[in-house]
């Protein structure tokens, strides 16, 4: 009886570990053309949750969409171009967008002033450069410069903005994917979903776990071999970005410019030719590793150590004779899986 008793016992055990051990979960994945790339969202669900996948896209898609429009330097009109002429005269534009300018203002002062959305009159200046044809004079970037910088804008109550300098423009462009991404993990755990990947161009935030049950792993593009890795990291609730001149770039005399602004000269970044940035959120990675392209490796990586628990980097620089060497922040042997 004694064995009896046991042995239903242990199948009592076996059941309840069963009952309680985590279902497989299926992967569910939608793409879209947004924001100049390409937005894919990966979810994991079960049966308590397959319901809720269309609206919950549904909601995601809007929302991204919606941000998308309203933040963009090129369409006309939304919040971004309205702004770009409300010089004397003040503007009202979304909460949102408002508020992710005072957050965009909050970097600049952590960066000392090397993520500035207000660099677009030198962005429009270079992306106006064709190869063959003579680069920007150094009066004619001083010239810009004048109207670069958080005090040629004003806030104001009532989500009001202006300009106050004719020549400033704002572009949300090394933020507002990030803010974009940052919303769409709203959405899905608002909607219950607890486990998701989301990449959009580059700016890329996990949710819990993978549908395996592990580590989502991002993998970090080689920035001179295309398609080929130079590392992978592990991930739970954090976004990662990567900037840097491998993707978007110009050559100009056979020679390749950034598309990424150095506000203080004027010209395209000459420091890493790729930056990774690890952060609570991609908001704050996109800004961060924006910064950091136009940053000398050991100033970057002060700056993400300083910042404390939940930051990372990953920066590559490369020798004239083409040599690329990497440099990492303290915190960022936690989430190596492999080079």
């Amino acid at each position: 009886m004694r064995k009896f008793y046991l042995t239903l016992y242990c199948l009592f055990l076996l059941g309840v570990f069963t009952a309680c051990s985590s279902p497989a979960k299926e992967k569910y994945r939608e793409t879209k053309a947004l924001m100049g790339t390409f937005v894919q969202v990966d979810v994991c669900y079960d049966q308590t949750t397959q319901s809720k996948l269309a609206a919950t896209y549904a909601d995601l898609w809007k929302r991204v969409g919606e941000i998308a429009w309203r933040m963009s330097v090129f369409e006309d009109p939304s919040d971004v171009t309205s702004i770009n002429h409300s010089y004397q005269h003040p503007v009202k534009i979304g909460a949102d967008t408002y508020q992710l300018i005072q957050e965009s203002l909050d970097y600049w002062r952590i960066t000392g002033g090397r993520f500035d959305i207000t660099v677009g009159p030198l962005v429009e200046l270079w992306r106006g450069v064709k190869d063959g044809s003579a680069l920007p004079s150094e009066e004619e970037i001083r010239s810009l410069q004048k109207a670069v910088g958080p005090q040629n804008i004003r806030l104001l109550e009532g989500n009001r903005v202006e300009t106050l300098n004719p020549q400033t423009h704002v572009d949300l462009g090394g933020i507002a994917k990030g803010y974009a991404v940052d919303e769409a993990a709203r959405i899905l755990r608002a909607h219950g979903f607890e486990d998701f990947f989301i990449d959009a161009g580059g700016d890329d935030y996990v949710g819990g776990m993978s549908c395996e049950n592990r580590l989502w792993r991002v993998g970090i593009e080689h920035p001179r071999i295309p398609g080929k890795l130079i590392r992978v990291v592990g991930l739970t609730d954090a976004a990662v970005t990567t900037s840097g001149d491998y993707e978007q770039y110009k050559e100009i005399g056979g020679k390749r410019y950034s598309h990424i602004i150095d506000p203080s000269t004027g010209w395209p970044a000459q420091g890493p030719v790729s930056a990774t940035v690890i952060a609570p959120t991609a908001a704050a990675a996109d800004a961060l590793s924006t910064a950091l392209s136009v940053m000398p490796p050991e100033e970057g990586e002060k700056l993400i150590d300083q910042l404390g628990q939940g930051y990372a980097s990953l920066t590559i620089t490369e020798s004239p004779q083409g040599d690329l060497e990497e440099h990492e922040s303290r915190r960022f042997v936690r989430h190596r899986i492999s080079r």
